[in-house]
Formats: C-alpha cells, structure tokens, sequence
C-alpha cells in the first residue's frame, strides 16, 4: 500500500524498474525520475541545453518554447 500523500505511477519501460536498496540505487532512482519529466516537457515543446544538470519537481508547469539552461533548479 502507499503511503499517504503518495501516488503510484506505472514505468514507461523496462529502464524504469528500480529496487531501491540503499543511497546509490536512490540516486539511480531520482535520475530516471528527473529523465522522465525531463521527456514529458520536451513533448510540450521545452527546450533543455544540458538535461542531465537540470533539477525539476514533479509540479513544475513550464511554458511552450521555454528554454532551461544548465544547474537549474525548477520546485
């Protein structure tokens, strides 16, 4: 059962599907997690100059045509 608050998300694929046991496979967790929204805003038309510096929360709305650059931060 998941906890309160928590809502249960299905994988995209097989690349997905993390058993998180300890701190490394928590931060292989949270990049797949960042990859997938990352994938979810280009198909709305963000533009990302260095994906993988980016930080984004799972509520962060961004604008058609937007670009994010490096280290950002997005809560």
């Amino acid at each position: 059962r998941a906890p309160v608050g928590a809502t249960r998300v299905a994988p995209a694929d097989g690349s997905e599907l993390l058993r998180v046991a300890d701190r490394h496979t928590l931060g292989a967790a949270g990049v797949v997690v960042r990859d997938r929204l990352v994938r979810h805003h280009e198909r709305n038309g963000v533009s990302f100059v260095l994906p993988s510096t980016t930080w984004l929360d799972v509520d962060v709305r961004i604008g058609e045509d937007s670009i994010v650059y490096p280290g950002c931060v997005l809560e």
